[in-house]
Formats: C-alpha cells, structure tokens, sequence
C-alpha cells in the first residue's frame, strides 16, 4: 500500500512530491484493527502541509486503509502520520 505525500507550495502555487511513497508490507491479524505509523520529515526552516493520498495496487474489499487527508509538520521536524488499516 504505497502511500504518497504531494506538498502544495501556496507561495509559489507548485505542487510537488515530497519524497519517494514507502513501500509497506505486513501481515496483520483478520478482524482487528492496526496502525501502521509513518514518519514524514519536514527538511525546511517553515511549516509544511502535506496532503496524503493513498494508491493501492490491488483492491481488497475487505480491507479499509483510513488516514487524515493533510498531515501539517513544523520546521525542521518530522511527525507521524498514522494509517488506520482493517482486514
């Protein structure tokens, strides 16, 4: 389940991708519910607002990948975005 972070630069109204989607695979428990944390590293000196979109190769039915739709991260931090997944 790649996830890619898009960074909108309302200054400059450029959109870019922020770093290369991680690739994540795990094998999880049937019928109970995990988080899966990712950390996204803000390398700039001003506060960043990442948009998240989620891709997934194959559609499962049965399992629901939820996450917050923008992840904001301070200068010079890094911050969790943690993804909801349920099989």
């Amino acid at each position: 389940m790649p996830l890619t972070c898009n960074n909108t630069c309302t200054r400059a109204h450029t959109h870019h991708t922020c770093f290369d989607p991680p690739q994540v695979d795990r094998q999880i428990v049937a019928k109970q519910a995990h988080v899966e944390v990712l950390r996204v590293q803000n390398w700039i000196s001003s506060p960043q607002r990442f948009a998240v979109s989620i891709e997934r190769k194959r559609a499962d039915k049965a399992t629901t990948l939820q996450g917050p739709t923008y992840l904001d991260v301070p200068a010079l931090s890094a911050k969790d975005y943690k993804l909801n997944v349920y099989r």
